[in-house]
């Protein structure tokens, strides 16, 4: 945490496979004072994508995604509009004692990580004439974060999330 030491917080994990490594995101739900955005439905309209591109139920509350570990901006902010479009489920709070693929140590707190929320909005939401004059305005609250730690393949020197092929 900011003063130094480990803090335990509330981490969910989807099962990787041998050889691949848990990487931490954080998920996040949020009030937003200028858009509508509850459920991964409200965000399927907002985005203006295919339903199917979703992978969780469309009535399960919005998380925004973004990785709880540092790299540069430009994959940063891909990787983190993919994940939040996809809405992956992911099952309960992992149990302690679980068996544990490596896993990349979450160094982004969750207050740093939400900073973001305003910049996937501007990128996801559509049409972006409406969108863009409002995100300045836009007043964001975090409501809960969750860490989540998502298996990855390497593959050719890249590491690809299974669930989604994101890489």
């Amino acid at each position: 945490g900011s003063a130094g030491g480990l803090r335990r917080v509330p981490c969910d994990a989807l099962p990787a496979a041998p050889g691949g490594v848990l990487l931490p995101f954080w998920r996040m739900r949020a009030s937003l004072s200028a858009f509508s955005l509850r459920t991964g439905d409200d965000l399927v309209r907002f985005a203006n994508v295919s339903p199917g591109v979703r992978r969780g139920a469309g009535s399960d509350p919005l998380w925004f995604w973004v990785p709880a570990f540092p790299i540069s901006p430009g994959p940063f902010f891909r990787v983190a509009r993919q994940f939040t479009i996809a809405q992956l489920p992911v099952g309960a709070e992992t149990p302690e004692g679980s068996e544990w693929a490596p896993v990349q140590s979450a160094t982004i707190e969750p207050g740093w990580a939400f900073g973001a929320v305003k910049v996937l909005l501007a990128q996801i939401g559509q049409p972006r004439k409406e969108v863009f004059p409002v995100i300045p305005d836009l007043t964001a609250t975090l409501e809960e974060a969750r860490l989540a730690l998502l298996p990855f393949a390497s593959t050719a020197g890249d590491l690809i999330q299974a669930q989604t092929g994101v890489s």
